[in-house]
């Protein structure tokens, strides 16, 4: 599966390490390009992931408009900050998005997701909607034959 991650903090680039392991062609963006620069050179995120050596296999991508052309799944792994500003971003972004970013936007109360979801509506993305567990257990029960 093609996938980006979006934030090269220390969440983000053990994020995109672990997905790079599933034989995923993975590409990590940050905003610091020179920090970008410094990774993909020594395979380390000394900064914020240090002693961790990255995978030959993962990308890295300092434009935003280039990270986000051609993935299957995004994986949101920004600060919760710069949420709302990147997640504009995905204006057009068919595949699948993923929030790994937690906290609560101080001016709405929303959680990411819920910023997530209102860029999606802005944006023309559909969220997914998350079952309640009864319901989850009753699609198990039907889809192995059983009755509930």
């Amino acid at each position: 599966m093609r996938i980006t991650v979006l934030g090269a903090g220390a969440w983000g680039t053990a994020l995109a390490q672990l997905l790079c392991t599933g034989k995923n062609e993975v590409t990590l963006w940050g905003h610091d390009s020179s920090l970008l620069g410094e990774l993909e050179k020594s395979r380390r995120n000394e900064k914020y992931l240090p002693g961790v050596e990255l995978s030959a296999a993962l990308m890295f991508q300092a434009d935003l408009t280039r990270a986000l052309s051609g993935p299957e799944l995004v994986l949101m792994a920004v600060p919760s900050r710069a949420f709302r500003e990147i997640s504009g971003s995905l204006a057009g972004f068919t595949g699948i998005t993923v929030s790994a970013t937690k906290g609560i936007e101080p001016v709405t109360g929303l959680t990411m997701c819920g910023v997530l979801a209102q860029a999606a509506r802005c944006s023309g993305l559909t969220p997914v909607r998350k079952s309640s567990p009864s319901t989850a257990r009753r699609s198990r029960r039907s889809s192995s034959g059983r009755s509930s």
